[in-house]
């Protein structure tokens, strides 16, 4: 009984990972393609003010992302 169990786990385990890993990756891959800008740098690109775009994404209007030095839009 304990080795049927054993071999159900695992073909289960084996068909679901994989599929499971290709969405985490096909996740990332479209963070990492996603163009950011810092603060300063999203003003000159959109002609919105300085204070605005801060405000905005400490709001969360407009997705932001804290690197631990600045805040990218």
């Amino acid at each position: 009984m304990e080795e049927l169990i054993k071999e159900a786990v695992e073909k289960y385990m084996e068909q679901t990972i994989p599929r499971y890993l290709e969405k985490i990756i096909h996740v990332v891959e479209e963070r990492l393609n996603l163009q950011t800008y810092s603060i300063r740098e999203a003003t000159k690109v959109t002609g919105i003010g300085y204070t605005k775009l801060y405000n905005a994404a400490m709001q969360g209007i407009i997705p932001s992302i804290y690197d631990g030095r600045t805040y990218k839009v």
